[in-house]
């Protein structure tokens, strides 16, 4: 969804690792400030790029805009955000 997205004039987004995502929460604050409640990030779980490592192969990581911290959630039954993001 990320690879093929489109806005702004660029092409160039793709799906945040867990360190940029983190990044992103701590910039909320100032985010929702400039975009608003509808654009900004919201208080839900967003998909990130970073690989979880266990013996179930079908689990992925998320992050957190609630309290801010990361989880290892099922793919197939978990709905999460995505944020694309672009490199600056």
């Amino acid at each position: 969804m990320c690879d093929t997205f489109s806005a702004g004039g660029y092409t160039d987004w793709y799906l945040p690792a867990i360190w940029e995502l983190n990044e992103c929460y701590n910039a909320a604050k100032i985010v929702n400030t400039i975009l608003g409640a509808t654009n900004g990030f919201q208080y839900f779980y967003y998909w990130i790029s970073t690989e979880y490592t266990s013996s179930a192969s079908n689990s992925a990581c998320g992050q957190g805009f609630d309290w801010g911290y990361a989880g290892n959630p099922t793919k197939a039954s978990t709905s999460y955000r995505v944020r694309a993001v672009r490199k600056f």
